[in-house]
């Protein structure tokens, strides 16, 4: 019940701001790690980022995606052609495939896996040497492993350590310490 309100509160975002759109089938994908994700009739994708999207706008996202569409080979990357004025979401057509899963990749005959492997080894490779500048450009969020790690050790320490045994504080103490 929850997800059929949430699509229908988002169908009329969508026709708030399209009027025109129309559709006969309507999917709703909740399973992104930063958006939320309507599809209609498999022509259009419409994103809504979530609070915490490594983006500060997605309008950033959208010129960021047309960059990369323009650096990157071998690859369907999405193209924003639409994106509401206040950032609450944007659209793009359907890129028809499955989903990349370790699932889908095993299916595939030895051939087909090597060429998807490399496929993506060469997509991480393109995208990696995309200069820092750019980054800083499209205002994308970096992470920080050192930070995330030093996170990571306070909140043990605090909140599970005290929970384990002796031998098992020693064993994660060893094991942070690594």
């Amino acid at each position: 019940a929850a997800k059929s309100l949430r699509t229908r509160m988002l169908l009329e975002k969508i026709k708030q701001h399209q009027p025109n759109i129309s559709c006969d089938k309507v999917e709703y994908i909740l399973s992104g790690a930063d958006h939320e994700v309507i599809i209609l009739d498999e022509k259009l994708v419409y994103r809504f980022p979530k609070a915490d999207a490594p983006y500060e706008s997605l309008h950033d996202e959208a010129r960021l995606l047309t960059y990369l569409n323009k650096h990157i080979d071998g690859v369907q990357i999405p193209e924003y052609t639409y994106v509401a004025d206040d950032g609450s979401f944007g659209s793009y057509e359907y890129i028809h495939g499955d989903p990349l899963s370790i699932e889908t990749l095993n299916k595939l005959p030895e051939d087909d896996k090597e060429a998807a492997i490399n496929q993506i080894a060469s997509f991480v490779s393109q995208l990696h040497a995309t200069p820092l500048d750019i980054i800083e450009k499209y205002n994308i969020k970096r992470s920080n492993p050192e930070e995330t790690y030093r996170t990571l050790e306070e909140n043990v320490k605090t909140f599970a350590l005290h929970r384990l045994s002796k031998d098992e504080q020693e064993t994660t103490l060893r094991y942070l310490a690594n």
